[in-house]
């Protein structure tokens, strides 16, 4: 009888051994996924920051070289129809 007993406690050690090792298993499974998908996020967020400033600064550049032709036409337009009469026409000069 006694030895019936022992056998149903170490079975029962036994069951609770592999239901605590499952719930670590699970719960360290979960941290784990946790931890990836916090990795996940924050290289989307990365990603997304390092987009947004590629586009911010491809804007800009597009903004500065339009600024800097437009001012280039508004500044060499005059001027080279200076030049242009002046060549074309000498009597202009005098």
């Amino acid at each position: 009888m006694m030895m019936l007993l022992l056998l149903l406690l170490l079975l029962l050690l036994l069951l609770l051994l592999m239901v605590m090792m499952v719930v670590v298993m699970m719960v360290v499974v979960m941290m784990v996924m946790m931890v990836v998908m916090m990795m996940v996020v924050v290289m989307m967020v990365v990603v997304m920051m390092v987009m947004m400033m590629v586009m911010m600064m491809m804007m800009m550049m597009m903004t500065m070289t339009m600024m800097t032709t437009m001012t280039m036409v508004v500044i060499g337009v005059p001027s080279f129809a200076d030049i242009r009469t002046q060549f074309l026409c000498p009597s202009n000069m005098v």
